[in-house]
């Protein structure tokens, strides 16, 4: 029999309100970063609609029984992973929201256990249910799950699954788990798509219907700097990068990262903040630097910031990863680098549009110019590769009076622009500025 030796400090009221701001996504996202930590290979996650319930398992290393019976289920922070991923330190123990109960078996070392926690009454929480088992005498607590059980003890390595049992809720999604796993699957891809490039990692999604139909989709890994050029900076340590780069926002590669400045830690992402730039004010007669927030308006920007969990003390991070404050030195760095790519950006910007005006002139250099009366009240208008100028339109007395290079400044002026606009122009002048209209 397994007992449970860890401390419990006003724990249920802290693990039933701690969650608030916690997602759905953010308990499976959690389950997964534990797989990871624990060196898994394999890791699946199941929406089972069909059970109303949620299922992981993983290939790792397993939960080692000293503390899977002293940390496991209780709120420390211990032991800490320096080298892991997870900034939380709670892990799989932010449930509640969707499930009151949370059930792992867990093989180290040849051995197999289990355990319940339910959050049901303090007394179920401060005393989960936890034993050795085999595959040969499954627990009557664990009847309802025997499909998993068995799948437990078909695996010849060392494994962990967990499952979450009578959903309460799909998160925001209320009752649709069909929308809950469609942005499960789209935040893993987020997430773990940089990691998945440089990590041996099978990770795969699942969903289960109602009608018990089941369909996988494996996490495809994220090349985010595929053919893109970027700049790198780093802080006076060398252990915290900075890359800026420019995309083009029509193309597919630029969904792989979000607009704003994408945080990772051990190549995993946590989250995506606003761009920080180098502002000026005056204090006191003085003009000093300051850092601002810019506006995520430059859409073809993208910045990430890379560290290790050794340096998390250059950071802030709130215990669900969703909020991250910067320390001085980074944002100072943050900001310096934006400041540059938007240089670039800008410049580039300007050339590109410079080379489309002259290459609209040239490609409509064929365009032929007749002289017409027209029956629209317009002073020009264009069809069909042709500007027809209105005889009968006062604008058209003004152009006859212009010498030839006035005229032909006129005739390139209106072959750079599209034709639709060619015609708002015409049809503007003539009936705002003309004396006359066509009768």
């Amino acid at each position: 029999m397994l007992e449970h030796n860890g401390e419990i400090f006003n724990a249920y009221r802290y693990a039933t309100t701690v969650d608030r701001s916690v997602t759905g996504v953010h308990i499976c996202q959690e389950l997964t970063d534990n797989s990871i930590q624990y060196d898994a290979n394999e890791v699946w996650v199941i929406v089972d609609s069909f059970n109303n319930r949620i299922v992981t398992a993983d290939t790792g290393t397993g939960i080692p029984e000293e503390i899977f019976c002293d940390n496991y289920h209780t709120f420390h922070n211990e032991p800490k992973d320096a080298s892991g991923i997870s900034m939380a330190g709670l892990g799989s123990k932010l449930f509640y929201k969707l499930s009151d109960t949370r059930i792992t078996l867990t093989k180290h070392n040849g051995n197999a256990y289990y355990s319940i926690w339910r959050f049901t009454t303090q007394e179920e929480f401060a005393n989960p249910t936890m034993d050795y088992f085999d595959g040969e005498n499954i627990p009557e607590s664990l009847q309802d799950h025997e499909d998993i059980v068995k799948q437990f003890f078909q695996c010849e390595s060392n494994c962990t699954f967990t499952i979450l049992p009578e959903i309460k809720t799909w998160g925001k999604y209320g009752t649709s788990s069909g929308r809950f796993y469609n942005t499960l699957q789209n935040h893993y891809a987020e997430r773990y798509g940089h990691f998945l490039k440089s990590h041996p990692l099978n990770l795969v999604v699942s969903y289960v219907d109602s009608n018990d139909k089941r369909e996988w989709h494996r996490i495809p890994t994220a090349d985010i700097f595929n053919k893109v050029s970027y700049s790198s900076a780093t802080n006076a340590a060398g252990n915290i990068e900075v890359r800026s780069w420019i995309v083009n926002p029509t193309l597919e590669q630029s969904k792989l990262s979000k607009c704003g400045i994408n945080v990772y830690r051990n190549d995993v992402k946590a989250l995506t903040t606003g761009f920080l730039n180098i502002g000026q004010r005056k204090k006191r007669g003085k003009t000093i630097s300051i850092i601002k927030a810019s506006p995520l308006d430059y859409k073809s920007i993208r910045q990430a910031v890379f560290f290790k969990s050794e340096s998390d003390d250059d950071f802030v991070i709130n215990h669900i990863k969703t909020q991250i404050e910067f320390g001085d030195e980074i944002e100072q760095l943050c900001a310096t680098e934006f400041k540059k790519i938007v240089n670039q950006y800008e410049t580039q910007r300007s050339v590109a549009h410079e080379s489309k005006v002259t290459e609209t002139i040239e490609e409509s250099s064929d365009l032929t110019f007749a002289i017409e009366e027209l029956a629209d009240a317009v002073a020009w208008q264009s069809s069909g590769g042709q500007i027809t100028i209105n005889k009968a339109s006062k604008v058209y007395d003004t152009i006859e009076a212009m010498s030839e290079d006035g005229i032909d400044l006129i005739k390139s002026i209106l072959a750079s622009i599209p034709s639709r606009q060619v015609n708002h122009l015409g049809k503007h002048l003539e009936t705002n500025l003309g004396v006359t209209s066509v009768q």
